[in-house]
């Protein structure tokens, strides 16, 4: 079968599959497993292994380009430790279970990596919202990936190096080549799209220009290909001109992770004992083990049960850079052919599940957080509750304590957000889930006189309009969920795009005369000075 038939018959399955899981409201990433498990039979695996790998370079490239060390720098050491612990724990179990199985030393630390790394692709577009919208176990997710990328691309070298110090030597240079690339980040690329006046269509180019490049130098480094690509990534990720690239480049990512999975699918085959037993060792390390190891890390390092949790469970399926390695390591004769179906299909196991992992998170985290209490009972009356610590509850907080009488009660799981209301009068700080019993009951939803989420979460907003007595203020994401929460009691439902809407139809009124648009200005202004004061000895 030619390459072209055989992308055919990829894209027919795909779309076949997709639209079944599609009508009945299911994931899409198991329906593309589907497909290539349809279309096993037809396709040349070999050849299509190559594009594969290509595919996953450009995918690299495409999370480099996203990498912001700005908003990851308040969770970064906390996901540093907890991302060395994970993957030394789940390793160490990955690496004792397969000596167990009598695999050989080199079979035994590929296993080891394969249960200690998660997939990137899937657990961040699986998590996108929740990064997007900056939530904690969103930025806790993202940073971890992030450190778990970088560790295996260093040790995807080091295992393939041909002596002890040549491991070392290439060690040392994957990590010269990702410094390199932070700087380059840093002062190059701002310089040069400064000097072609941010142009897309040259941005593109350099962006293509960097990826080449970085790869031409890791092959003369003699590094994986991937190294290269993941730098040339990190090297272009400067905001805003990485938003050029990333949308040029959305049909592309699409395009290749649309072939990587129907082809991790089409490798699965009909396992012996020892080829089962591998898989389902990797699948349950990576979908129970690894989800639980890091959200016991997580609450060491003191941060909420939800948060650790969630965040957890955005781990559980194993790495596209896992099956790179077995690819390559089957190719070099390093491992046999059980221990790569073994891998393979406790992977495709895991890619399969993850999604209705995501799709049912929460239900997972009502059934596991019970270790977690707030134990204290604040004995909060007279009260107002504001949940969420970001710019919409700063503002409630700010008009709250100047408006009311009431003690006002802030409350957010991301202890970052909480800091600038430290020092209020009138104002006392929990740090909680809103979402755990013990933290309504502690805080009083039941008794406050009034109630105010800034969550945009639909999950929050029903918690709350369920604990709630008196008056709340929620959010919805549509006017069919405001109408639906209306009708459960809330007092007033923020619906974004309708109050959007209705500002800017004020806004339009009055921004045709001279007078207006000074007005709307100095406005603007001021708000932006009320709700951030460091911004007041800024000129504007």
């Amino acid at each position: 079968m030619t390459l072209l038939t055989t992308l055919t018959a990829i894209f027919l399955a795909a779309s076949g599959t997709l639209y079944v899981m599609q009508y009945f409201d299911q994931p899409a990433i198991p329906g593309y497993v589907l497909a290539g498990l349809l279309v096993a039979p037809l396709i040349d695996g070999a050849g299509l292994l190559g594009i594969a790998q290509v595919g996953i370079l450009f995918l690299l490239f495409i999370f480099g380009l996203k990498f912001d060390p700005g908003e990851m720098s308040s969770v970064a050491q906390s996901t540093i430790l907890a991302g060395l612990a994970q993957i030394l724990v789940t390793g160490s179990i990955g690496y004792a279970v397969a000596s167990q199985l009598g695999l050989g030393g080199f079979e035994a630390l590929v296993l080891a990596v394969v249960s200690a790394l998660s997939s990137t692709l899937i657990g961040l577009d699986l998590a996108e919202q929740e990064i997007h919208r900056r939530l904690l176990h969103g930025r806790l997710a993202e940073s971890m990936h992030l450190v778990q990328d970088m560790l295996g691309l260093i040790v995807l070298a080091v295992l393939f190096a041909s002596t002890p110090s040549g491991a070392v030597q290439a060690g040392v240079l994957s990590v010269a080549v990702i410094l390199a690339a932070l700087g380059l980040r840093r002062y190059v690329f701002p310089l040069l799209a400064g000097h072609i006046d941010y142009n897309a269509e040259i941005l593109m180019l350099l962006g293509f220009s960097s990826l080449i490049g970085s790869v031409y130098i890791v092959q003369f480094l003699d590094l994986p290909l991937l190294i290269g690509a993941f730098a040339a990534g990190i090297s272009a990720a400067k905001f805003p001109y990485n938003m050029e690239l990333l949308d040029s480049l959305g049909s592309v990512k699409d395009f290749f992770a649309a072939i990587f999975f129907v082809t991790v699918g089409a490798l699965v085959g009909i396992p012996s004992v020892l080829t089962g037993v591998i898989g389902v060792a990797v699948f349950f390390i990576t979908t129970v083990l690894k989800p639980y190891i890091a959200a016991e890390i997580f609450k060491l390092l003191g941060y909420t049960d939800r948060a650790s949790v969630l965040t957890g469970l955005s781990l559980s399926q194993v790495s596209e850079l896992s099956l790179i390695l077995v690819i390559q390591a089957l190719t070099s004769g390093y491992i046999g052919t059980p221990v790569f179906d073994g891998v393979i299909l406790g992977g495709v196991g895991s890619m399969f599940v993850s999604a209705y992992v995501k799709a049912n998170e929460e239900w997972l985290y009502q059934q596991v957080s019970g270790d977690w209490h707030l134990t204290t009972s604040f004995g909060f009356t007279d009260h107002i509750v504001v949940i969420g610590g970001a710019s919409a509850g700063r503002h409630a907080v700010k008009t709250l304590q100047r408006r009311a009488t009431d003690q006002v009660v802030l409350v957010d799981n991301d202890a970052e957000r909480l800091q600038w209301a430290q020092d209020m009068d009138g104002v006392s700080i929990v740090h909680g889930d809103i979402m755990n019993d013990d933290v309504v009951e502690a805080v009083g939803i039941g008794s406050a006189d009034l109630v105010v989420s800034t969550a945009l979460q639909g999950r929050v907003s029903d918690r709350v309009v369920e604990a709630a007595s008196n008056d709340t203020v929620v959010y919805a994401s549509t006017a069919q969920r405001a109408q639906a929460l209306y009708d459960s009691g809330a007092t007033v439902v923020l619906v974004p795009d309708i109050a959007v809407a209705d500002i800017l139809s004020e806004w339009l009124e009055d921004i045709d005369s001279h007078a207006g648009r000074t007005m709307l200005q100095e406005e603007g202004k001021a708000l932006l000075r009320r709700m951030y004061p460091e911004l007041e000895n800024t000129k504007m």
